[in-house]
């Protein structure tokens, strides 16, 4: 992930996206800086994608290799540690999984937003397929965009 930073050089600033609020107004850029956990990457639809190959558990993602630990470390934060949603959902750590159904094929997903920013990744195992949708609005339900595409790219297999 190349292109993927925590705090930006000026040179930077240009290819930064802006946000907008519900009105349609600019949001001003979040003061990340207070929570790191919560929103400091910026990145490219490039890396997250990178990022979702490598979560899906390939041993190398653009021509590098993954480390095995790295793998074995993203595989055991995407295991179910709570019942959410009426049993619906599963949490993991950071992750939602969607349980496999006669409908549906199992779904990891893990989505975040800010006052001006709204995106999802959908990793789904059994279609070996990565989803990233970022939308620059907030509250742009950019998770139910994803779970939607991952669902009609990757019907379910009966």
């Amino acid at each position: 992930m190349s292109d993927t930073i925590i705090r930006r050089h000026d040179d930077q600033q240009p290819r930064l996206a802006q946000g907008y609020g519900e009105n349609g107004a600019p949001a001003p850029q979040w003061p990340v800086f207070a929570w790191y956990a919560a929103g400091a990457l910026r990145s490219t639809p490039q890396d997250m994608l990178k990022f979702g190959e490598a979560n899906l558990g390939h041993t190398a993602v653009g021509g590098a290799a993954v480390p095995q630990q790295l793998v074995a470390a993203m595989k055991l934060a995407q295991q179910p540690r709570l019942l959410i949603d009426n049993g619906k959902l599963k949490q993991a750590l950071g992750w939602s999984i969607r349980p496999q159904s006669p409908d549906h094929d199992r779904l990891i997903r893990k989505d975040g937003g800010t006052a001006g920013f709204n995106s999802v990744i959908v990793l789904c195992p059994g279609k070996d397929l990565a989803i990233f949708v970022v939308t620059n609005r907030g509250q742009a339900e950019a998770s139910n965009v994803g779970t939607e595409i991952a669902d009609r790219v990757a019907p379910p297999t009966n």
